[in-house]
């Protein structure tokens, strides 16, 4: 997605390929236009020319002021745009994904006047391979939360049930959780994981102890119901929106594989942490949450309330970003 500031006007202006969600959000004070031909998983060389020469057609009939971009490909293909429109660029890094392409990387942010990360790891990558400098790097707290939606409840009880929620489960981890259901239905048969996300046609054989709730968009009353949230990523992201929606709602958090900076999570503070993938590390994991006090583990509710809102609301992630308006 793109944010087009035209400042004369004082006009926002949101650009985005046509989805689902076009009919559900409300842009408040904001013109959409559908960024036409542009999809997010496309290699297809064709289509990409396509969507490149889409939206430079756009960008140069609105000539904006400044251009803030969300996206893997809007970063890259805003950026390149600017050598011809010269405009301020703010591409924001949301994580690096599957795929990392140091050239087109390098290209669409040579212009940028600034360049926001979600983690230090990322910045880091970034500075060291050349494709932007330290002092155009800005480090923000992922996209925020807003903590009024997500809230918790401070139960004081704990259910045997671990949280799973993923957009793209396979990619997020889901055959590994699979492989340590299998050992967690073994070792305690009293525990289950639900899971949460898109309907697939794989879910039907996933294990009885791994129960697909669907997909829902109020997640804010579901998060608090739930002692800890189960995260795994087998590629490098930003600070995921679900993560920061868990912190908010006082929900503990167990990450494995590629997981977000240590500014999310604290061992022991926050919730529990492991570098593997590996079915037996996830496990272990969650042997780790279900042998936690409870003491302990109410304690670590209040932590991630607290933490959310101290260094993670949208409303301190907004300021940053209107400081270079």
């Amino acid at each position: 997605m793109i944010s087009l500031f035209v400042e004369k006007e004082y006009q926002v202006i949101l650009v985005a390929p046509y989805d689902e969600y076009y009919n559900r959000i409300p842009f408040f004070q904001a013109q959409f236009i559908i960024w036409r031909h542009c999809q997010a998983s496309s290699l297809n060389p064709i289509k990409e020319i396509q969507s490149l020469l889409s939206l430079t057609i756009l960008l140069f009939k609105i000539r904006p002021d400044y251009i803030f971009s969300f996206t893997i490909k809007a970063n890259i293909y805003s950026g390149l745009i600017n050598f011809l429109l010269q405009t301020n660029h703010y591409p924001t890094i949301t994580g690096i994904g599957r795929y990392f392409i140091k050239i087109l990387y390098a290209l669409g942010l040579k212009t940028s006047k600034k360049v926001f990360f979600q983690n230090y790891s990322d910045a880091t990558l970034f500075i060291k391979e050349k494709i932007t400098s330290e002092k155009k790097a800005i480090i923000l707290p992922g996209s925020g939360v807003n903590p009024a939606i997500f809230k918790p409840t401070y139960k004081i009880t704990f259910p045997n049930t671990f949280l799973f929620v993923s957009r793209f489960p396979f990619e997020k981890g889901l055959n590994h959780i699979i492989e340590a259901s299998l050992l967690l239905k073994e070792s305690h048969p009293d525990w289950s994981i639900d899971f949460y996300g898109y309907p697939s046609q794989h879910y039907f054989k996933l294990p009885k102890n791994i129960i697909y709730k669907g997909f829902s968009q109020l997640m804010a009353q579901i998060y608090p119901q739930y002692g800890c949230f189960l995260y795994c990523s087998a590629y490098r992201e930003g600070l995921p929106k679900v993560l920061l929606e868990a912190l908010s709602s006082g929900t503990p958090i167990l990450l494995a594989g590629m997981a977000p900076d240590s500014r999310i999570l604290k061992p022991g503070y926050t919730g529990f942490k492991s570098q593997s993938l590996d079915s037996k590390d996830i496990h272990n994991l969650m042997i780790k949450w279900i042998e936690y006090p409870e003491p302990k583990k109410l304690l670590m509710r209040f932590n991630t309330r607290k933490l959310a809102l101290n260094k993670f609301s949208e409303k301190g992630v907004a300021r940053r970003y209107l400081h270079f308006i």
